[in-house]
């Protein structure tokens, strides 16, 4: 007697097994905001003209010179007391440039 032959039949079923790894997004909707701060430096140039008067009197070599007013500072007092006696007597001059 033979040996009995054995014969396997194999029935292979699948199965899916979902395996679920969820992921989330985010979107970030971002403003940025920009603050420019701005500081424009304003030069001004002045020229100021002092006219002084003095008696020196007739003697050309004399050192000795005395300070007066000038007429315009004594005719407009007219017996006031005027606080700046040279305010005539200064001009004033301005040139103004914006540097940006």
């Amino acid at each position: 007697m033979n040996p009995t032959l054995r014969v396997a039949n194999t029935n292979t079923n699948y199965r899916t097994v979902r395996n679920i790894h969820p992921t989330e997004v985010e979107n970030i909707n971002r403003t940025v905001i920009r603050n420019e701060n701005y500081y424009p430096v304003y030069n001004s140039d002045v020229n100021e003209t002092v006219v002084e008067n003095y008696d020196c009197g007739s003697d050309l070599n004399s050192n000795n010179c005395r300070r007066v007013e000038s007429e315009n500072n004594s005719n407009s007092n007219n017996g006031t007391s005027n606080n700046n006696n040279n305010s005539n007597n200064i001009r004033r001059h301005r040139n103004c440039r914006i540097w940006l």
